[in-house]
């Protein structure tokens, strides 16, 4: 039975040590440890989605390539507020499938129509891991975003490179093409101020 000093000197350790911070472990000891299980999660799990309302006319769902505006408030199963954008007074605008938010909350963000109101939660695996968000998100954490769709716009039509949601430059080309030999290099579109 390993217990006593030692076993408090080791109490609270995420990792046993081979030897006792007070001696070594005698060959053929029994041990016993208290064990307390903090969290745990199936890495083949996935999300959840619960929808809330959808309006009338629902035809038209969210896909890959779609650029949104949606708020959203993330919190914890224990309903620990992180973060909302309703508290901003400003919407969270992505393009869906582009890697701009967590796997999960891209998931969760799919066939979903303007106005659509839901709740996706995400497991710590398809959201920020055993690690976490320093001093944001606790490590293991698994996410509860409760989500409302304001807009899409629909991806790119087959054949083009963009689709400019504001006030186009008549010059767009000749401000893009620094270097003025009527061609517009990848180096120059990614350099030019979008």
């Amino acid at each position: 039975h390993w217990g006593g000093p030692c076993a408090a000197a080791c109490r609270g350790h995420s990792l046993i040590p081979r030897v006792c911070p007070l001696g070594n472990i005698p060959g053929s000891a029994v041990l016993v440890f208290d064990i307390h299980v903090i969290d745990f999660h199936n890495p083949s799990d996935s999300i959840s989605i619960t929808s809330h309302y959808k309006p009338p006319d629902c035809s038209v769902l969210s896909k890959k390539g779609d650029y949104l505006k949606y708020h959203y408030n993330a919190s914890l199963l224990d309903g620990t507020l992180l973060d909302s954008t309703w508290n901003l007074g400003k919407t969270y605008n992505i393009v869906l499938g582009s890697g701009q938010v967590v796997l999960g909350m891209d998931m969760g963000l799919r066939e979903m129509c303007v106005g659509e109101k839901r709740t996706v939660i995400i497991p710590p695996h398809l959201g920020y891991g055993e690690a976490g968000v320093d001093g944001e998100v606790p490590g293991s954490a698994v996410l509860v975003f409760d989500i409302e769709l304001l807009e899409l716009v629909a991806g790119l039509p087959e054949g083009y490179m963009f689709i400019w949601n504001g006030e186009v430059s008549p010059n767009l080309f000749e401000e893009i093409d620094k270097d003025g030999n009527g061609e517009v290099l990848l180096e120059e579109v990614t350099n030019w101020p979008l």
